[in-house]
């Protein structure tokens, strides 16, 4: 059996590479991500807000395929299976991203326009009447928290 050198050549698939990851060879899943590193990250930035999330999202992808490699099905397209992986990652990143500015711009909500828990009171007749032009962005929210039934207007703010 022939081992594999620090760096495997060009001529060496990444499937073969994967089979060999799966086997316990560490160098070839280092040849892996020296080979799909660049088109997995200009995969990610097409999907995340900024090119420090999608290098941390691909790096976070490559730790959680060398975790899975027993689940990689030999046969089958390697880079395939690994940008899945990428995609549901990025999916989970940008969601995580909106709640956590959701939670911040709420906590920097002042207390004047909190919203107790939703009431199933109808809505007032105001609130199909079209809104008067408020002064500031500040006007307009005190005005939505006017006319608006509790629970609408906490869905507008979310």
């Amino acid at each position: 059996m022939v081992s594999p050198s620090k760096s495997p050549g060009a001529a060496i698939s990444i499937e073969e590479l994967a089979a060999r990851a799966r086997a316990g060879s560490r160098e070839s899943f280092a040849e892996i991500v020296v080979r799909s590193r660049p088109q997995l990250v200009a995969f990610l930035a097409r999907r995340l807000a900024s090119p420090a999330d999608a290098e941390d999202v691909a790096q976070e992808t490559f730790l959680r395929a060398y975790d899975a490699l027993d689940r990689y099905e030999p046969g089958r397209p390697f880079q395939t299976w690994l940008f899945a992986i990428g995609k549901n990652l990025a999916a989970n990143h940008a969601v995580a991203r909106t709640r956590r500015a959701a939670h911040e711009h709420a906590a920097a909500t002042p207390a004047s326009l909190a919203v107790s828990a939703p009431t199933l009171a109808p809505a007032p007749a105001e609130a199909t009447a079209p809104a008067a032009e408020p002064g500031a962005a500040g006007d307009l929210w005190q005005h939505a928290a006017r006319v608006l039934r509790p629970d609408a207007y906490r869905m507008l703010w979310l």
